[in-house]
C-alpha cells in the first residue's frame, strides 16, 4: 500500500459526526440576561449547588452529570451577556457552592467563521460594556503565545463583589488563503478576592498549571464495586455540544481531572480543530505534547492504528467476504479519501470478525486498561463508532474519540464515557467489541509519576 495514500485516509479520522446531546428548544419567552446573576450583594457565590440549578433551570442550566453535581451546562439561542449572545454558560461548583461562570461569547466551533473587522469590533464592544457595568476600565495583562502562530489575550475588571476576566485567542496563518482564524472570546466570573486583585497584578492572573500528584492521588479516585466493575471516579464532564470536538473536549476531560484549568477550545486551537472534520491523530498528539509540556505531562501512545494494520484487516475481511458473498474492499477505487470511508463500506459483523482475528494486539488493549484504570489515570480512546451496538444508540458512523474509564475482568468489559453531557457518564461494551473498533489508545501522564 502506498504510505503517502494511508496519510491522506487517516487524515481526518479522530472526529465526530454525532449530535447526540438534545437540542435544546429555544421557547418564544424574553432572552435569559446572564449578568443579572452577578447581584450587587454577591449572594451568587453563596449559593448551594442544588439551588442554583432551582432557580435557573429554565434558563436552560443542567447538570453535566447526572450524579456527579460540581458543573452545570446551558446552551441556548436566548442566552445572554450584556447583549451579546452566549454560545454556552458553564457553572461550576466547589464544596457545593458556586465558584465560577463561564460564558462563550464567541467560538469558531459553534459560531463559525469571524473576519478581521467583524473581530475587532466585537472585541471593542465588549470591552466597552464591560467597562460600562463595572464603571471603570479594565486592566489589561501581558500576552501569551502558546505558540508561534496562536496568541492568548487576557483583560479583568473589578465591580466588587465580582470580578470579571475576559479571555481571547486568534490564530495567524502566514501565507495561508485565511491568514487570520478568530479562535474564541469568553468570560469568567468569580467573586472577588482581595489578596488577587487584578489591579495589583504586574503580569496577569497567574496561569494554573497541573497540581503535582502523586499515585496514590489517582489510586484513591478508583472505586471497586463488588459486581466486579473497577472505574475512576471524579473525571469532570465535558459537552462538545453538535460540532466535531471530541478529541479536545476528551483532552479538557483528562487535564481537569489532572487539576488543570482550560478549555477545549484552547486545545481545539493548538490542535487545529475542525468542528466538522475534527482532528487528525498527528496533529492531535503534537498538540497534546505541546499542551502537556507546559503543564508538567507526557503523552504515551499504546497503540495507533497503521499501515500494516489496514493491509491486514482488509486481507481479513475480503477473505470472510468472499465466503459470504458480499463485495470486497478495494483501495484502488478512486472513491475512498478518507479511512472513515472504507470502514462505511464494511459489513459489520464481517469487520468485526476479522478485526477479533488479530489476538496478540488484543491482549495489549486490555493489559494497558487493566494497568491505567487500576492506577487512577483514564486513556484516551480512539475508535471506529458504527460497527458495534452502543448503549444508547448512536446513530451514523465515523471516527470519534472517548475515554476509557473502568474495566470488568470478571465480564469480559471495559467501562468508557463520552463527551455528550449527561447518560454518557459511564458506558460499557465487551472487549472483543472495543477491540473490534479500536483505533488508538492514549494517555496523558503526571511526568513525576511512573505507572
Amino acid at each position: 500500500m502506498n504510505r503517502r495514500f494511508f496519510c491522506a485516509l487517516s487524515t481526518a479520522l479522530l472526529c465526530s459526526f454525532f449530535a447526540v446531546t438534545a437540542i435544546a428548544k429555544d421557547e418564544d419567552t424574553d432572552p435569559v440576561a446572564l449578568e443579572e446573576l452577578a447581584d450587587d450583594a454577591g449572594a451568587v457565590w453563596q449559593t448551594s449547588a442544588e439551588d442554583f440549578i432551582d432557580a435557573n433551570e429554565s434558563s436552560g442550566f443542567s447538570w453535566l452529570t447526572e450524579g456527579q453535581h460540581d458543573s452545570a451546562r446551558a446552551a441556548n439561542r436566548r442566552l445572554n451577556f450584556l447583549g451579546f449572545r452566549v454560545w454556552e454558560a458553564i457553572a461550576r461548583f466547589e464544596s457545593n457552592r458556586l465558584c465560577e461562570l463561564t460564558f462563550s461569547l464567541y467560538n469558531r466551533g459553534d459560531a463559525g467563521k469571524l473576519d478581521d473587522r467583524a473581530w475587532e469590533h466585537l472585541l471593542v464592544s465588549v470591552d466597552e460594556q464591560l467597562t460600562r457595568w463595572a464603571n471603570a476600565k479594565g486592566v489589561s495583562f501581558k500576552d501569551e503565545d502558546r505558540t508561534s502562530r496562536a496568541t492568548v489575550k487576557r483583560k479583568s475588571w473589578v465591580k466588587e463583589p465580582h470580578r470579571c476576566d475576559l479571555t481571547w485567542s486568534y490564530t495567524i496563518q502566514p501565507g495561508s488563503i485565511e491568514p487570520f482564524r478568530a479562535e474564541y472570546v469568553r468570560v469568567r466570573l468569580t467573586r472577588f478576592d482581595p489578596m488577587q486583585d487584578p489591579r495589583r497584578m504586574m503580569y496577569g492572573p497567574i496561569v494554573n498549571k497541573t497540581k503535582m500528584l502523586t499515585i496514590l492521588d489517582l489510586k484513591s479516585h478508583v472505586q471497586r464495586l463488588p459486581n466486579g466493575d473497577v472505574f475512576i471516579r471524579g473525571i469532570p464532564m465535558v459537552d462538545q455540544g453538535k460540532k466535531g470536538y471530541c478529541a479536545s473536549a476528551v483532552a479538557e476531560r483528562v487535564l481537569r481531572y489532572y487539576g488543570t484549568d482550560i478549555d477545549q477550545h484552547d486545545i481545539a486551537q493548538v490542535a487545529d480543530t475542525s468542528a466538522k472534520l475534527g482532528t487528525s491523530p498527528h496533529v492531535l498528539l503534537a498538540a497534546l505534547r505541546r499542551i502537556g509540556s507546559e503543564q508538567h505531562l507526557e503523552v504515551s501512545v499504546h497503540y495507533q492504528f497503521s499501515e500494516p494494520d489496514l493491509t491486514s484487516l482488509l486481507d481479513d475481511y475480503n477473505h470472510r467476504a468472499r465466503d459470504a458473498g458480499k463485495s470486497e474492499i478495494s483501495l484502488a477505487s478512486s472513491h475512498y479519501t478518507r479511512l472513515s470511508e472504507v470502514f462505511a463500506d464494511m459489513n459489520p459483523k464481517l469487520f468485526r470478525e476479522a478485526r477479533q482475528k488479530r489476538e496478540g494486539t488484543f491482549a495489549n488493549l486490555k493489559a494497558a486498561v487493566s494497568k491505567y484504570v487500576n492506577s487512577g489515570a483514564p486513556l484516551a480512546w480512539a475508535v471506529y463508532v458504527g460497527m458495534v451496538d452502543e448503549h444508547p444508540e448512536v446513530h451514523g458512523h465515523g471516527g470519534h474519540l472517548r475515554l476509557i474509564i473502568g474495566l470488568n475482568e470478571r465480564t469480559s468489559e471495559i467501562l468508557y464515557s463520552d463527551t455528550w453531557g449527561p447518560g454518557h457518564e459511564l458506558k460499557r461494551m465487551s472487549l472483543s467489541d472495543a477491540w473490534a473498533i479500536t483505533l488508538g489508545l492514549y494517555t496523558l501522564e503526571p511526568r513525576n509519576i511512573r505507572f
